[in-house]
């Protein structure tokens, strides 16, 4: 073994950093800490999404993009801490300042990044009360958010709770654990294209680069031009034309439009 040490924490987590420097620790009195990788203390991590700080909640799962297959964005969240009670926060780094809390609405008992981290999925159980507002029902509830921290849709599966589940490759599948049974979804990313005068036109990112790109493939002459843009927001089309709306300055709030 390389090293052992006592550091007089009641461990309930830990988590190592995408390039092996850090360790996160979780506690199971909702703390979380960062010690290098030679077990030496570094800080304590800042819990902001806990409004109450006599509170404190079971930790659930601390996940941390690894940045294997690019980042979905340049200012994209990589660092989600989650407790059991719903509750988790969003950041760029241990030392975010300005961490983003958000209340998942079910109790969680999983979390993690799809391969590509550009889906953070959120998998546990919510309750139910029948139309009478009397018997109350559990139910399996998969929650999954962008990068930014923004909800973009909530899968509903039959039983008791989602026990665990694991990330296809391509980002592009769940499976399921729910008691006995497995359940398959597949999730639909938010792709940016369009048509346009027999060109097909949209947006895609390269593994090895934080650049943005868009391809215009003329489906006639089979002639390809990529070109490289910044922050891609959306593309629309129409007859012969197309726009690109960009936001390359996220400090002014600026958009550039061009068609």
């Amino acid at each position: 073994r390389l090293w052992g040490k006592d550091i007089k924490l009641p461990l309930s987590l830990v988590c190592w950093s995408p390039d092996g420097c850090w360790l996160l620790f979780g506690t199971s009195g909702g703390q979380a800490y960062v010690y290098d990788e030679n077990g030496s203390f570094v800080s304590q991590i800042q819990i902001v999404c806990i409004g109450d700080p006599r509170v404190s909640p079971t930790l659930a799962g601390i996940a941390w993009y690894e940045g294997f297959e690019s980042y979905p964005s340049t200012d994209a969240r990589t660092l989600v801490i989650a407790f059991e009670d719903g509750r988790m926060q969003f950041m760029f780094d241990p030392y975010d300042n300005a961490p983003l809390s958000v209340d998942a609405g079910i109790r969680i008992r999983r979390i993690r990044w799809s391969p590509d981290g550009s889906v953070l999925a959120a998998a546990g159980t919510s309750v139910a009360s029948d139309e009478q507002g009397g018997t109350t029902k559990e139910t399996g509830t998969v929650q999954l958010f962008s990068s930014s921290g923004q909800h973009i849709r909530t899968l509903k599966v039959p039983g008791d709770g989602v026990t665990d589940f694991a990330w296809e490759k391509g980002s592009l599948r769940l499976v399921m654990a729910v008691e006995s049974s497995l359940f398959f979804a597949s999730v639909r990313q938010g792709y940016r294209w369009g048509y346009f005068g027999k060109t097909i036109v949209y947006g895609f990112r390269r593994p090895d680069s934080m650049d943005e790109y868009i391809m215009f493939w003329d489906t006639k002459l089979q002639e390809k031009i990529i070109k490289c843009v910044t922050k891609l927001h959306s593309v629309c089309c129409k007859g012969e034309f197309c726009a690109l709306l960009t936001r390359p300055d996220e400090q002014t709030g600026q958009y550039v439009l061009a068609l």
